[in-house]
């Protein structure tokens, strides 16, 4: 009796390379981010479909991490447990960001292009899990980024 083998490795591959480039990505901006003297910080205002708004200051992060840290929900029902834990691979953590600043935030992932389209990305969508605060701008005054959490689905 012959075996044929299965070569899984080429799925997993496939499905796990948006999220190393992304990784590999974040390891240069860290690198270049480091070599910076003069970091100001980013004041993020969350803002729930209520009108409750959180704030926090960072000069770098993912922003559905620090969402997280600071309590804030940007999941809604069953996502709150069938997320895919900041990958980028369901959508559920979308956010509609303004700022005075648009040079501090990370430009629009691949992976985000594919989920949100260009209409939406041009509207202010972004997934939480891919927008990175990039802590390149030495701006004097402070940088103000609303993140409005749960935007409608439309």
């Amino acid at each position: 009796m012959m075996f044929r083998s299965i070569n899984f490795t080429a799925s997993v591959g496939r499905q796990r390379e948006p999220f190393l480039a992304l990784k590999e990505r974040r390891k240069r901006e860290q690198r270049r981010v480091s070599s910076l003297k003069a970091v100001s910080a980013a004041q993020i205002t969350f803002v729930d479909p209520d009108g409750k708004e959180i704030s926090t200051s960072s000069s770098s992060g993912i922003l559905r991490n620090l969402a997280l840290e600071n309590n804030v929900e940007i999941y809604e029902g069953f996502n709150k447990l069938l997320n895919c834990g900041g990958n980028g691979q369901c959508g559920t953590c979308g956010m509609i960001i303004t700022t005075d600043g648009k040079d501090v935030l990370s430009a629009p992932t691949e992976v985000e292009r594919k989920k949100l389209g260009e209409a939406k990305l041009n509207k202010g969508y972004r997934l939480s899990c891919q927008t990175e605060i990039l802590s390149e701008s030495e701006a004097e005054n402070a940088i103000n980024i609303t993140c409005k959490t749960k935007p409608p689905k439309k």
